[in-house]
């Protein structure tokens, strides 16, 4: 069995002070993590929308899915 680490918000308690976190992780087994959901916010901690991608509607329309807004 595999053993996977899922970690999402807050990511600062872990980004701040990765290096001996992920080399824990490492050292008891797991080979891959899952970053979850990303939120981007200010310093102030204001959410912002931040595209993660250039939505292209060609994609979606050759998916005969609904692109979105």
């Amino acid at each position: 069995m595999s053993m996977w680490m899922r970690f999402g918000q807050p990511l600062e308690a872990v980004i701040d002070d990765y290096e001996p976190i992920f080399d824990g992780w490492q050292a008891g087994g797991v080979e891959a993590m899952l970053v979850g959901r990303l939120i981007f916010a200010d310093s102030e901690g204001t959410p912002m929308n931040t595209a993660a991608f250039d939505p292209d509607p060609t994609i979606y329309a050759d998916l005969g899915v609904e692109p979105p807004p």
